[in-house]
């Protein structure tokens, strides 16, 4: 069977548990802010075969290890515990607890996980990734991260000024509540800015060559299979610089076509981490030149498979059900 690892509030899990249930598929999901709540059993027994010996159970089905045939491994959260712990021990419980579902699950290895966690924090350094593409052909942009406030100024004067700012991890920034959360998205840097720069020597600071876009695309691969999906960010004026503005209303998706070297490009890519799955940003200049902008190792889907009408989540079946 298939173990879902995710959370409850995960709604591209539950899209996609909905999919297996369409395609008679066998799984079990666990949400991993249960762990605490769930029996588990494992040993080893150095007078055997080295086959892992464990069992847990989840919703009254006690599931066997050896049936777990792939891991679909997406947005884990903590384990919860009784907020009347002290605090230290509730951080060891936790550490502990993740220790030992993380340690239970990498210990067969027959299975296939999109993604195996270390395979994903591999993939999750944008610094890394951009040199890495670079090295298989891709196309980057040029790109400066730094704490030098002089280094900024002078990489946006090369650059005549079209540069954009984006994190170079994730955009959200969580205040006390909902209301205070904060999403930094691409911006472009104008001249005027200069006289902030002296803020950049307080925190690393990604500027990149701005790109004329054409399109938008976000191109998931699942193994060798390709599906490129064009986003059409141009024709709104507030996703001209970041298409995920406004929370992506009113965009328009057509299904694309890549060229062959860089199909394989970007196969190969995924793949040179150990990724079984993985979604890519690009944009297409208006010479039709693709650019690479980052690789995201457990990206967004499901609103892209209602939006394009693209077999995503078959792909991903596949993968996850393939003997070998």
């Amino acid at each position: 069977m298939i173990l879902i690892v995710s959370n409850a509030q995960d709604v591209t899990a539950n899209f996609f548990q909905e999919r297996l249930e369409a395609a008679a598929v066998g799984f079990v999901r666990l949400n991993t802010e249960r762990l605490a709540q769930v029996p588990l059993t494992y040993s080893v027994d150095g007078a055997k075969d080295d086959r892992v010996c464990g069992t847990f159970v989840l919703d009254g089905q006690r599931v066997r290890l050896t049936d777990i045939r792939s891991v679909y491994y997406r947005r884990p959260v903590a384990p919860e515990f009784p907020a009347t712990l002290a605090p230290g021990l509730r951080d060891w419980m936790e550490n502990e607890t993740r220790r030992a579902w993380g340690g239970v699950l990498a210990a067969s290895p027959q299975v296939r996980w999109i993604n195996d966690p270390l395979c994903v924090s591999r993939a999750s350094y944008k610094p890394e990734q951009m040199a890495r593409a670079k090295r298989m052909g891709l196309r980057v942009p040029d790109t400066l991260i730094t704490s030098e406030p002089a280094q900024a100024r002078a990489f946006c004067k090369r650059q005549n000024w079209q540069v954009v700012a984006k994190p170079i991890g994730h955009g959200e920034i969580l205040g006390d509540s909902e209301d205070d959360d904060r999403i930094i998205y691409t911006n472009m840097v104008p001249e005027t800015a200069a006289q902030r720069f002296d803020e950049v020597a307080s925190c690393p600071t990604l500027f990149q060559q701005a790109i004329a876009k054409d399109v938008d695309l976000r191109v998931t691969i699942v193994d060798d299979e390709v599906i490129p999906v064009e986003l059409h960010s141009q024709e709104r004026a507030v996703s001209i610089i970041d298409c995920r503005r406004d929370n992506m209303s009113g965009m328009r998706y057509s299904c694309a076509e890549l060229p062959g070297a860089l199909t394989q490009e970007l196969i190969r890519l995924v793949q040179s981490y150990g990724l079984h799955y993985a979604a890519i940003d690009l944009v297409r200049d208006p010479a039709g030149r693709h650019w690479f902008l980052e690789l995201n190792p457990a990206g967004q889907w499901a609103w892209l498979e209602q939006a394009a009408d693209v077999p995503i989540s078959s792909a991903l079946i596949r993968c996850l059900t393939k003997n070998g």
